[in-house]
Order: C-alpha cells, then structure tokens, then sequence
C-alpha cells in the first residue's frame, strides 16, 4: 500500500511541475483554447498506460480472474435498473 501511495504522490508531483509548463508552450504556439484538448489527452494517454501496466504487472492479474468482474456487472445491472 505504501508504494501506491508513493506513486500517487510522486506522479501527481510531477504532474504539478510539468503541467504548467506543458501548457504554456501549447498556448503560445496554438492559443489558449487548445491547452484543454492537449491536456485532455495527455490525461487519457496516460490512463492507458497505467492501464496497461496494470495488467501485466504481476499481482494485478487477479483483477481479470477473480469474481471481482461478476461484482462489477451485477453493480452496473444495479445501476441501470435504478434509471
């Protein structure tokens, strides 16, 4: 648990340093209006990646084998039959 947090942390430490920088050199070069968009899919990529490294990093692989996914549909069920 300790290392998730450090990780927490530190990746949102470097997000806090490189973001600003980030998107003021997007905004000069393409207007303020595109800082949002890029932003958006640096988020995203991101995501993805984290995503990806979950998956195969080896205590992970519990998420697609255990009855975690069963949970998860019959919540989703829950969901819909509530709208």
């Amino acid at each position: 648990m300790g290392t998730v947090a450090g990780l927490q942390g530190g990746s949102f430490a470097v997000g806090q340093m490189v973001g600003p920088l980030v998107s003021g050199v997007v905004a000069d070069f393409l207007g303020l209006g595109a800082v949002f968009p890029v932003r958006e899919g640096i988020g995203l990529l991101g995501t993805g990646l984290v995503m990806v490294w979950l998956c195969r990093w080896k205590n992970a692989r519990y998420l697609l084998t255990t009855d975690l996914i069963p949970e998860v549909v019959a919540g989703l069920q829950k969901l819909l039959n509530h709208l």
